[in-house]
């Protein structure tokens, strides 16, 4: 499943400057789409965020497991994360 950690490229334990250096790293690749990069970054370097984040995952993965659903997309991660961040 496509998650927030994995479009930055980075483990879900990574700490804080692995997370930092990947949201460089994916604007410089990528500066037409640096915005949706920083609202991922806000999320998973703000330690309540994450956790909120990392809890919805888990309970994704659930369901997923549970009802066999497909992925989220990548512009659906995009607005699991918008509303994560406006929390």
């Amino acid at each position: 499943m496509k998650n927030l950690y994995s479009i930055l490229g980075v483990a879900n334990y990574a700490s804080i400057l692995d997370i930092a250096k990947a949201y460089q790293n994916k604007c410089m690749e990528n500066p037409a789409s640096c915005f949706y990069y920083t609202k991922i970054f806000k999320i998973l370097a703000y330690v309540p965020y994450r956790l909120v984040y990392d809890s919805l995952l888990l309970s994704i993965d659930i369901r997923a497991l549970a009802f066999l659903q497909t992925s989220l997309n990548e512009e659906e991660e995009y607005e699991l994360a918008f509303t994560i961040h406006t929390l």
